[in-house]
């Protein structure tokens, strides 16, 4: 499922251009999902009031919008590599509909998201020279993005605030990988949150109970981050991958407080697709998780606009690049 918007005659101007905008769902419900969320629907409010703040630049600079439904049928919340397969799906699915009047795979597009929505942006930038080569991908920008789990569940266990969520992402990992934490690991306790939360949004209960708080340890038999299987999906969802390297210019927005995702891994990742020859700017913004959010909204429009353009991304202020 993918949402599309076109914009206005007086505003849309040129060769069209196409911008696939992944937003940060966070949930396990099918309810919660952009396609609800930007048309009305009230269950996900965190994606649903920050709609307009992220597609109204885009939409009056005429560009046109696909909003992909990156968690897929699964509602497989931060397993990356599902979401990167979707989300040239969508564009794919885009560039065919004719009421959009694209010029098919020689459309430029571009790929923005953040948070959940920036690991989508960035799997499908990099998955995109093998799994959609055909695709005329001009630049990919990813604020507070989560490119490393096994450090995102080792850093948010126990907060008070993002606990919620890395259970929820520990249950649509496994939706995905079935090993990833079987359902035999779960105690009581974890079983009867499981249940709670398994259709909720933002980490939410559906039964008006409090969500998933404490620590990982309150809901599991044992730790299940240290098996074989946990480590190899790790292995397998974290960005950069040796084989995945994005062609296209990139551009990475990060809070250096961000309390999930390290700065370290977005640096880890820029080094490393620098080195392939890959043009990154990195802008390192103060703050936390949610304020590179709108404090990086700026930089991540204007390297997108230059992208479909056509012109090199120009370090500004903060950022830095290669």
């Amino acid at each position: 499922m993918a949402s599309v918007v076109k914009p206005l005659p007086e505003v849309a101007s040129g060769a069209p251009k196409l911008l696939a905008h992944q937003f940060f769902e966070n949930s396990l419900g099918s309810v919660c999902a952009p396609s609800h969320s930007v048309t009305g629907g009230a269950d996900n409010m965190e994606s649903a009031s920050a709609s307009p703040f992220y597609l109204a630049g885009p939409l009056a600079l005429g560009w046109t919008l696909v909003i992909p439904d990156h968690e897929g049928p699964l509602s497989a919340y931060l397993a990356p590599v599902v979401s990167g397969r979707i989300t040239p799906d969508a564009i794919r699915a885009a560039e065919g509909f004719t009421s959009l009047d694209l010029a098919g795979s020689s459309t430029p597009v571009a790929l923005w998201g953040f948070s959940s929505g920036g690991t989508a942006s960035l799997w499908a930038a990099a998955s995109a020279p093998t799994y959609a080569p055909e695709l005329s991908i001009v630049g990919a920008a990813g604020g507070s993005s989560v490119l490393d789990l096994e450090h995102l569940f080792a850093s948010v266990d126990g907060h008070p605030v993002w606990m919620r969520y890395a259970f929820s992402a520990m249950i649509g990992v496994t939706r995905v990988h079935e090993d990833f934490v079987p359902v035999g690991l779960l105690n009581e306790i974890g079983l009867e949150m499981a249940s709670a939360v398994k259709d909720g949004c933002n980490g939410n209960r559906t039964d008006g109970g409090l969500p998933p708080s404490g620590h990982f340890s309150d809901y599991m038999t044992a730790d299940p981050f240290v098996r074989d299987e946990a480590l190899a999906v790790f292995a397998a969802t974290r960005l950069p991958q040796p084989d995945a390297i994005p062609t296209t210019d990139i551009y990475l927005y990060h809070s250096t407080d961000d309390e999930g995702a390290p700065m370290a891994d977005v640096d880890a990742a820029a080094r490393a697709w620098c080195e392939h020859g890959t043009r990154v700017i990195v802008n390192e913004l103060p703050g936390t998780h949610i304020t590179s959010g709108f404090s990086g909204m700026a930089g991540a429009v204007r390297f997108l606009a230059r992208a479909f353009d056509g012109l090199d991304p120009e370090p500004l202020g903060t950022e830095r690049g290669c």
